[in-house]
């Protein structure tokens, strides 16, 4: 099969290695010169920075784990870490998730987020369904008094937009319920940890989060064309054509704004 993949980020490159090495023939277009899209690096002086924030590498798939190690040079090219993450909240610093950090908040807040969080836990027990929107799943999963002191202002800084609008279809796996006694422990002061497959993640020891990109690309099967714009993809019958070139399949990669 012929297959066409508007993006040489991570998405477009990892998808397009895997056809490859199932036999198809693969073609990556990217715009701007090189390969790398949110995961590009950038190099000033000696220091190497990430251009779109903080990427970590973790899974709790081993064999993920395994082929993202291997795409970014093994394990001896890569720096272990353990997670030491904290939020700064008002006045103090938060540890990491918010939930498990509950019990370092004002004794005003902790009340807050422990009576909204056992009704939602109560309520969801009673079968209340999930909410189609990601606003709604927010009280329904963590309860108001963590909606109003992290949930909502978080996700409204990374988003951007009205939580409402945004499909809750999304979070399952992404933000995993923490139990009630780890959240009740920290509300008394007993230290807990959340998201434990985070808890110790990887990154490229050279060259930034791009060397994980780099690694797909590299004897990756695949073609790729960068500084070459989609102009148009047009779909006739079974046939796609991108940029006039006649294929079998289109995968998409790019933000969709962008279409």
């Amino acid at each position: 099969m012929k297959i066409a993949i508007l993006g040489a980020g991570i998405s477009g490159t990892t998808i397009a290695r895997l056809l490859a090495a199932d036999g198809h023939s693969v073609t990556v277009l990217e715009k701007s010169d090189r390969a790398g899209g949110l995961c590009k690096s950038r190099k000033f002086g000696e220091f190497t920075f990430d251009e779109a924030g903080g990427h970590i590498m973790f899974s709790k798939n081993q064999e993920v784990l395994r082929w993202m190690k291997d795409r970014s040079g093994g394990d001896g090219a890569l720096v272990e870490t353990v997670r030491e993450t904290k939020i700064r909240w008002h006045d103090r610093w938060v540890p990491y998730p918010f939930e498990n950090g509950v019990g370092h908040l004002t004794q005003e807040a902790i009340v807050e987020c422990m009576e909204g969080y056992i009704e939602a836990y109560v309520q969801r027990r009673l079968g209340v369904e999930c909410p189609s929107n990601f606003r709604d799943w927010i009280d329904w999963r963590m309860g108001e008094g963590f909606a109003k002191h992290f949930m909502v202002p978080y996700n409204e800084k990374i988003w951007e937009c009205d939580l409402s609008t945004m499909s809750s279809g999304w979070v399952a796996g992404r933000v995993p319920e923490a139990p009630i006694k780890d959240i009740l422990s920290s509300a008394i002061g007993i230290a807990t940890e959340g998201y434990t497959h985070q808890s110790v993640f990887w990154f490229p020891e050279h060259g930034g989060f791009e060397a994980m990109v780099r690694g797909t690309v590299h004897g990756g099967g695949f073609e790729l064309k960068v500084e070459t714009a989609v102009e148009n993809v047009r779909r006739d019958g079974d046939r796609y054509f991108v940029n006039g070139d006649e294929v079998d399949l289109v995968i998409n990669t790019v933000p969709l704004p962008l279409i």
